[in-house]
């Protein structure tokens, strides 16, 4: 199953669009539920995000989809951070734009960013 970017329904279920702004211009991320098909993103936010992270981001979902719990974090040829997060029927997919990071730093912001964001409807801590 490919991940469907196109629902436009909120993470309760309820119709609605939610793109959000980002939470600072270096993450983008989206919330995915499996569920409900339901997800929060900022991906569609300036900067645009390639059609080549869009693919990784659903290889990614087809991989874990089965899974109850994952964590992946890999970089890319461009510097670029790409996380995925799964616990139960969510799972969180992080963009880490800024250049030269080191791996502990990028696992701390996807931490800090999945626990400001989404603590009451989210994660459980490894």
């Amino acid at each position: 199953h490919r991940l469907q970017t196109g629902s436009t329904q909120s993470l309760s279920g309820s119709s609605s669009s939610h793109h959000v702004a980002p939470v600072n211009d270096n993450i983008r991320y989206l919330l995915y539920n499996y569920d409900n098909l339901a997800y929060v993103s900022t991906l569609h936010s300036p900067p645009l995000i390639s059609s080549v992270f869009m693919r990784t981001i659903s290889d990614i979902a087809a991989v874990i989809k089965d899974k109850r719990e994952a964590d992946i974090v890999i970089k890319t040829g461009s510097d670029i951070w790409i996380s995925a997060r799964k616990s139960k029927s969510r799972v969180l997919f992080s963009l880490i734009l800024q250049k030269n990071m080191h791996y502990i730093n990028v696992v701390e912001d996807v931490r800090r960013l999945s626990l400001n964001l989404f603590n009451k409807t989210y994660f459980c801590e490894y």
